[in-house]
């Protein structure tokens, strides 16, 4: 059995307002890297609601905006 916990990377944010897709750019980065099985990536956009979906069943959650 796998006994690391499981951990989302979620990045939030707006590409089109600059700065403010800090999250969005960390995530694209990290999709290309490789990572430990129990990290998974999502891409939040805008839909601070939505990424909600993604922290369950995680036992942590770091979100970049």
């Amino acid at each position: 059995m796998n006994s690391r916990k499981k951990i989302s990377v979620i990045g939030i944010g707006n590409l089109l307002m600059g700065d403010d897709g800090v999250g969005i750019r960390v995530v694209e980065v990290l999709k290309h890297e490789e990572l430990p099985s129990n990290v998974s990536v999502f891409d939040g956009a805008t839909r601070a609601f939505d990424v909600l979906e993604y922290m369950e069943g995680r036992d942590k959650a770091v979100i970049v905006d």
